[in-house]
């Protein structure tokens, strides 16, 4: 039982309260009747308390049991003066395929999210979900390694992982709309939801690299679920680009799409759609870890090769055409110096970006 040791210990350090929320679900305690009260009177208390101790004890909570954590702030009102943003989503109504509004649903992806990697290994905890051994079993290690490499801040992935998780949806209050035919659509919220992320991350003073991770999360989460509606294999191209805008954040973009997705549907839902989307995370991982000359091909020409062979001056061509290069190499499009020279040339035709 977590229990104050007297009856203002909560009041004269109202972090306190967060911390006893955390004890409870790190040792499976219950709180007492008297100090879940003083827990919930202390939310207004909370501003006297320096914005670190906050964010401290909120990854205590939130890393040591996600899912429970939310909700267990979101019951006594810890949430709303800790993470507004998120109190805020506890009744924006979602169309179906969607259950649940959109607190609800996080803390259910939280969930899901915590079963796919806080077992011993990524490998058994697949195991109980129907076709997503196959798609992590082979990368489960490396996952591993880029959950548990260490971030700015005496932070680690998995805790920005969580992070990216916990905000994924928060752009949805701001962004909801409702059709003639009822449906309710959230149109640009991955990118409402990365700036209110970036924006509170900022204010509990994480670092930049840390802010500029979750951003990330939150503003691709999407491309998964979209880039598996369109059936069949992921172009070497479109996997190119998504790592491009992601960078390594795209692994936890994947687990995150597998989480959301068994959110949305309690579980595996329709099999094919379940087995697109798992097939597409394993194609993008097969990539990330096996492929670089797709995520990040070594260029067969360089900008001074631009400039002497092409007549071209320095300046924002030169990175143009590289880019375009980049990408055709990444596609698969172009293997050879002369191939590459051939396709410069036929772009700078195309834009007439020679220098005259």
């Amino acid at each position: 039982m977590v229990r104050q040791t007297h009856a203002q210990a909560v009041a004269q350090d109202p972090v306190r309260a967060l911390r006893a929320l955390r004890m409870a679900e790190v040792f499976g305690f219950d709180v007492a009747a008297e100090t879940e009260t003083a827990v919930r009177q202390a939310a207004p208390l909370l501003s006297r308390v320096s914005v670190e101790r906050i964010r401290d004890e909120l990854l205590k909570l939130l890393t040591a049991s996600p899912a429970a954590g939310l909700q267990r702030l979101a019951d006594t009102g810890l949430l709303a003066v800790t993470l507004p943003e998120l109190a805020a989503l506890a009744d924006v109504a979602q169309s179906p395929p969607h259950h649940e509004p959109v607190l609800a649903h996080t803390i259910s992806v939280l969930r899901w999210l915590s079963l796919i990697i806080n077992q011993q290994s990524l490998v058994e905890a697949s195991a109980a979900i129907p076709h997503l051994q196959s798609a992590l079993a082979p990368y489960a290690d490396a996952l591993q390694a880029h959950l548990s490499r260490p971030v700015d801040g005496g932070l680690n992935g998995r805790v920005l992982l969580i992070l990216g998780a916990l905000f994924h949806d928060v752009g949805k209050a701001t962004t909801q709309t409702v059709g003639e035919d009822g449906r309710i659509r959230f149109l640009g919220h991955a990118q409402a939801g990365a700036k209110l992320a970036a924006g509170r991350l900022r204010h509990l003073c994480l670092s930049n690299k840390a802010i500029d991770h979750v951003s990330r999360i939150v503003a691709g989460h999407m491309r998964p679920l979209l880039l598996a509606s369109s059936h069949g294999r992921v172009s070497r191209r479109a996997v190119f680009r998504f790592f491009r805008d992601t960078k390594d954040a795209g692994l936890d973009i994947g687990l995150l799409a597998l989480a959301d997705h068994l959110a949305t549907y309690n579980g595996v839902g329709e099999t094919a759609v379940w087995e697109r989307l798992t097939h597409l995370i394993a194609d993008l991982y097969q990539h990330y870890f096996h492929h670089q000359e797709t995520i990040s091909p070594k260029l067969l020409v360089n900008g001074k090769t631009l400039i002497t062979r092409f007549g071209l001056q320095p300046g924002p061509q030169i990175g143009y055409l590289l880019r375009q290069l980049e990408e055709a190499q990444a596609a698969g499009e172009i293997s050879q110096v002369d191939e590459a020279l051939a396709f410069l040339q036929k772009k700078i035709e195309q834009h007439g970006t020679a220098h005259k």
